[in-house]
């Protein structure tokens, strides 16, 4: 997997998603699926086997198989926004997953069970989190592909059948290491699962040198890895702990936290630009018509700082009646959009809205914030606590702008218990500071 820049993502992500709230398993769309622990499955190679030439032996039967398994995960790609929004799940009706779960719902990534329940505060195994975040990356042809893959060490003996082409891809994006004991059973705690989306999102703990430590009160016995590795979390607005201070690196994530993980983790790596979906501006909306128009493929600069004409594509969709509707995360009409939003559309077969989220457009992403813990005017230091559990210094660089009450100032003019906004470069290191 690629390696970003771990400050060229810091200084990207602004969506703080707190990682305590209460899995998200798969259920059978098709006919050739069964549930099993609620995840989809095949139902068995004998079915499959009855289609081969019995002539062709068991090598023949073991190919066609695969191919068949590799067909498969073609036609689900292709048909992964179906032409109606799916049956609604009732048990998620008032629950503070909602939005996400019906995004990743509508995706293919995640699916409720086959009693119409989506059961959101079950917890989820590993085996489970692997395959979710492997189909979330793009990788579902890949992982059908290497269903008959022969996984390495004996730990990986356990593993379910319909997740050994999921793990293989997992080995292979280094999502995990197969040399450390791996229980694909056990229900995924949250350290498990922060460190394997940090490694979805490319950074790499060992790339750059943070200077970073974390206060929650119960992470002194976690390994250094692991330690660094949510570091980098929280400094990427990944999650967050408890009131107490607290982060419960052993308790079991749920299926509702998956889901609310696996859309952040879409929006930061931008996958939601293909198969079925539009990401870009709203520049106008018709709701009597149910018609909006949207500026797609635009370009990073254009979409993270400000709003003008430079578009490669602008198009007008179709909202159908039935489309699940947000606007800054919360329910909402097409009449509460304006022009300017940033959007993400989930499109059906047919290429109308099925699912619409829009966000409020704000030109302050490139800027951090956090109170002053430490200043060192000599040597160009200034050390924050972001998050109000997480103390980082950050290089001042010698020609940085400082503004105190909207007026220039000095490095020297900012205290200890000042709130402030920090801008930062490429390197991270701050190049102006706002009081």
């Amino acid at each position: 997997m690629k390696t970003k820049k771990f400050w060229a993502v810091l200084t990207s992500l602004a969506l703080v998603v707190t990682f305590l709230l209460p899995g998200i398993a798969f259920a059978a769309g098709d006919n050739d699926y069964q549930i099993i622990f609620g995840i989809q499955q095949k139902v068995s190679e004998s079915v499959y086997n009855k289609e081969v030439d019995k002539g062709n032996g068991q090598a023949g039967q073991k190919e066609q198989l695969k191919e068949n398994n590799k067909q498969q995960g073609k036609n689900r790609e292709r048909n992964q926004i179906k032409n109606q929004v799916r049956k609604k799940m009732p048990d998620i009706a008032n629950h503070w997953a909602k939005k996400n779960i019906e995004r990743l719902n509508l995706e293919g990534v995640v699916r409720g069970y086959a009693n119409g329940t989506f059961q959101p505060n079950k917890p989820v195994t590993m085996a489970e989190v692997i395959t979710m975040v492997v189909k979330a990356l793009g990788y579902e042809d890949e992982a059908q592909a290497k269903m008959d893959a022969t996984l390495p060490y004996n730990n990986m003996a356990a593993v379910p059948k319909w997740a050994v082409g999921y793990v293989a891809v997992a080995i292979d994006k280094n999502l995990i290491d197969p040399s450390v004991h791996f229980q694909p059973n056990r229900a995924a705690s949250r350290i498990a699962v922060t460190t394997i989306l940090v490694k979805a999102l490319g950074i790499d703990p060992g790339e750059d040198a943070v200077q970073a430590a974390v206060y929650f009160s119960d992470t002194n016995t976690l390994d250094e890895t692991s330690k660094e590795y949510l570091i980098l979390a929280v400094l990427n607005d990944l999650i967050k702990g408890y009131d107490d201070k607290t982060f419960k690196p052993n308790k079991p994530v749920t299926r509702a936290e998956m889901a609310t993980l696996l859309g952040l983790l879409e929006d930061k790596l931008g996958t939601c630009l293909k198969n079925g979906r539009v990401k870009g501006i709203l520049v106008s909306v018709d709701a009597a018509n149910a018609i909006i128009s949207v500026a797609s493929n635009v370009t990073d600069s254009v979409y993270d700082s400000v709003y003008d004409s430079v578009y490669k594509e602008v198009k007008d969709y179709k909202v159908i009646d039935e489309a699940a509707i947000y606007r800054n995360g919360q329910p909402a009409e097409l009449g509460d959009l304006e022009a300017g939003d940033r959007v993400l559309l989930l499109l059906n077969a047919e290429g109308n809205v099925a699912y619409l989220e829009a966000k409020e457009f704000t030109a302050d992403k490139k800027y951090i914030g956090g109170e002053v813990t430490a200043i060192d005017t000599a040597n160009k230091k200034l050390e924050l606590l972001r998050f109000g559990v997480l103390k980082v210094t950050y290089n001042v660089s010698e020609d940085a702008k400082v503004i105190v009450d909207d007026k220039e100032a000095d490095l020297e003019d900012i205290g200890v218990g000042d709130q402030v906004k920090v801008e930062l470069n490429a390197d991270g290191v701050a190049i102006k500071i706002i009081k």
